[in-house]
């Protein structure tokens, strides 16, 4: 029986089992992992008398479909030869059982097994071709009581796959599956992105007071997004764009694609516009997942600004190395109210911008580095006539021994 005689897939497909034989070099493995890559369980090279035992096992399972694929070939050695009764038994259980056959011509075999420099298993002392007509004898029984036969001599790897799926697959796993990714560019390009737009062009909501704490999935802010001129006429375009690219990866067997929308933050824009973009594909036909990256991982608001109406000063921590001592009394430099350091015993003061200021009520200090030149490495001026322990910059000049 050909590949055309078997009826197509049905959404029903709980029950189903498939026993994939064939000639060594036909694509076995290949059929196998098609079926696998749609969610079957499958199991490889076993004795054919465990076949109905490890279906039953693995249709016991909680949660999982009860689709069942085994591959059975001549090296099982002597169990192989009861195939054909197992055939026979199963048959007469309640299950939609098929028994698939995949060979290739003489010529096809030898040019494969030439190209992966593997022997035949069944060629013992002799050669690869006689290898491949012992075997082809070995399984002409099963070929004339198979419900498929496909012949793979016209066929690579993608194209039989692509027909393993056609033959045994769901019409959603027959088509397409298209991820929509919205994500922000700061924090960085999604690694499994297969095209990536940028829609930074657009006004940004973020802008718009009352726009601002929204998001993208909000109708209000969609259609801020959306009513621009060059985003509706970017959409548009960008379907135009990809309807060709999804047309050719489903000729080439690639079942899963994602598609990247950026903006700034991935908070307004590119959500805004990959919702569009999926419900156009949709429309179209094709599967479509959407899923925002990094919605909800916008930055916190800016740091408060003090009484006075200035923003708060920025803490910089002390050079590596520096470790900070115990302070007393209050720091002007620090918005946390932390203690300046002793004059005397400490390092440079961690929340002091660069040493403490001619006005700091106790001087900061630090032992220099061994083979500097004489410069306080802590002054970003470098022009404080630095010589000592002590830091010079001081309201009286520094303690006894600065310059």
């Amino acid at each position: 029986m050909t590949e055309e005689s078997i009826p197509s897939p049905t959404t029903d497909t709980r029950g189903d089992v498939v026993i994939i034989t064939g000639l060594a070099g036909a694509g076995r493995e290949t059929a196998a992992h098609a079926l696998e890559d749609m969610g079957w369980y499958v199991v490889y090279n076993i004795a054919p008398q465990l076949i109905g035992t490890l279906y039953e096992l693995q249709a016991s399972a909680v949660g999982r479909e009860n689709r069942f694929a085994v591959v059975v070939d001549p090296r099982s050695g002597p169990f192989f030869t009861e195939l054909g009764e197992v055939v026979d038994e199963l048959r007469k259980a309640d299950l939609r059982l098929r028994l698939l056959f995949l060979t290739a011509d003489e010529s096809t075999l030898v040019r494969r097994f030439d190209s992966v420099r593997r022997p035949h298993p069944l060629q013992g002392e002799e050669g690869v071709l006689e290898g491949i007509r012992r075997e082809r004898e070995m399984l002409a029984r099963y070929r004339r009581t198979a419900d498929l036969v496909i012949d793979t001599s016209p066929l690579n790897v993608h194209e039989l796959t692509m027909k393993m799926r056609s033959l045994f697959g769901t019409g959603e796993e027959q088509r397409l599956t298209v991820t929509m990714v919205s994500f922000g560019f700061k924090y960085g390009i999604p690694l499994e992105a297969d095209h990536v737009s940028d829609v930074r062009f657009i006004p940004n909501p973020y802008w718009v007071p009352e726009l601002r704490p929204k998001r993208g999935t909000d109708a209000d802010v969609a259609e801020f997004v959306l009513g621009d001129a060059n985003a509706a006429e970017f959409v548009e375009r960008y379907i135009e764009m990809i309807t060709p690219v999804l047309r050719g990866y489903s000729t080439e067997n690639k079942h899963f694609t994602t598609l990247a929308i950026g903006c700034t933050g991935g908070k307004h824009r590119s959500v805004a516009v990959s919702e569009r973009i999926g419900d156009e594909l949709r429309t179209a036909g094709h599967a479509v997942r959407i899923r925002h990256r990094d919605l909800g991982r916008e930055s916190a608001s800016p740091p408060a600004a003090d009484v006075s109406g200035s923003a708060a000063p920025t803490v910089r921590r002390a050079p590596s190395g520096a470790a900070a001592a115990p302070r007393s009394g209050p720091c002007a430099w620090s918005p946390s109210a932390a203690a300046t350091a002793s004059p005397r015993t400490s390092a440079p003061c961690a929340c002091s911008p660069t040493t403490s200021p001619p006005w700091s009520p106790s001087p900061t200090t630090a032992a220099p580095r061994a083979g500097s030149a004489p410069r306080c490495p802590y002054c970003p001026r470098e022009t404080c006539g630095w010589r000592s322990r002590h830091c010079a910059r001081t309201p009286n000049g520094g303690p006894s021994g600065a310059t």
